[in-house]
């Protein structure tokens, strides 16, 4: 009845999804009108990122059984001594979630990671292929905004560069609920979006590779049809978010869609054209877009925000205040940093930071000696 049904360690679903990216990698790799590959769509939407089967349990077990070696040393990183939570064998491990009380932040982490791990092993296996049958073409992936259930840097580790997919209107409601923004300000902005909101997205993306790239391959370009309100957007705006993304560093921008469709889910959702085939008023904006406005030139910032998936996840797993959010914490920093009117690189704390002025760290949860040194 939808879609997503996908169990990323089902050695059958893996096996299937092999062979049809071998196919299509043997049939189009080669054609001249391909320029590049997104794999997958969105990973991890309508909370798909982790699977709660029998067969990932048995994954996670033996990836647990990989990263410890022993259960007592399992039982002691994860302090299991506390509550009588120690484990006497491997199959005893359930998948968080399923206990009657707040389980294990150790146990929360793990198996977070091992989830994401297996959202990149799921793409590494599609990438080989591509770039196999297909030589000389980029490979992206189409990430979403301020999305959290996998690690992002991991996962676009083996693409040339990350994309994301850009909905200003259709995030403001979701944002007030993680204390980002407040009621008044998403009124405010119903029919442009946030500003900060969107640049904190291009700024993160542009900075999740090591490449400085950054493409949009979805582009609201027209009322939506998914978020709690939809209303058509202001006048002017997209074209206001294509400079933006430029203005932010990103090489391409492509709207979603092409043309409103007449069936399905999706079915109030615009598109450049409308459902009769006719231009939309988004289709004249981006007709409108000079090119000569937007000359290339690489992004060059002198302050650095740092970001790590781990330490959302811990917030989350623990949070101190039920009004207290990863995100909430770090866009804050980020939109002090925007309102004195400094340009930012969003970079993962591992990540080599010679040449900043200036460098903010707000809510690094994990912290490593070696990151500490670094």
């Amino acid at each position: 009845g939808s879609r997503r049904h996908a169990d990323l360690s089902s050695p059958a679903f893996r096996e299937a999804s092999v062979r049809i990216t071998q196919a299509m990698a043997e049939r189009y790799g080669t054609h001249p009108a391909v320029i590049g590959w997104q794999t997958d769509n969105e990973f991890g939407w309508g909370d798909t990122a982790q699977s709660f089967t029998p067969a990932a349990q048995a994954a996670f077990q033996a990836w647990l059984h990989a990263r410890y070696g022993t259960l007592d040393a399992l039982n002691e990183a994860w302090g299991n001594v506390f509550w009588s939570m120690e484990y006497g064998d491997w199959t005893q491990i359930p998948l968080p979630g399923q206990a009657v009380s707040a389980s294990n932040p150790a146990h929360l982490l793990d198996f977070m990671r091992f989830s994401s791990g297996q959202v990149a092993a799921f793409q590494a296996e599609q990438v080989a292929l591509l770039r196999r049958s297909s030589p000389g073409r980029f490979v992206t992936h189409n990430f979403m905004g301020f999305f959290s259930a996998f690690d992002h840097y991991e996962v676009a580790a083996g693409l040339d560069f990350a994309a994301w997919d850009s909905y200003p209107t259709g995030t403001l409601d979701a944002l007030s609920e993680w204390q980002l923004l407040n009621g008044d300000a998403a009124r405010r902005y119903a029919r442009t979006g946030h500003p900060d909101v969107t640049a904190f997205n291009h700024d993160l993306y542009r900075g999740l590779t090591g490449a400085g790239r950054l493409w949009i391959l979805e582009q609201q370009c027209g009322q939506i049809d998914w978020a709690p309100s939809n209303p058509l957007p202001a006048t002017g705006a997209v074209d206001l978010w294509t400079a933006q993304a430029w203005a932010h560093g990103a090489d391409a921008v492509t709207y979603f869609r092409w043309q409103a469709a007449t069936m399905a889910q999706e079915i109030l959702h615009s598109g450049l054209l409308r459902h009769d085939g006719t231009p939309d008023r988004g289709a004249a904006e981006v007709a409108g877009i000079d090119p000569a406005r937007y000359p290339s030139a690489p992004v060059r910032n002198r302050v650095a925000l740092l970001h790590d998936y781990e330490s959302v996840w811990l917030y989350g797993a623990q949070p101190h205040s039920q009004h207290l959010t990863y995100w909430a914490q770090t866009f804050t920093y980020y939109r002090e940093l925007r309102r004195l009117g400094v340009d930012v690189d969003i970079l993962h704390p591992d990540r080599p930071l010679d040449g900043y002025d200036l460098i903010v760290a707000p809510a690094l949860t994990l912290m490593t000696p070696e990151r500490v040194r670094h």
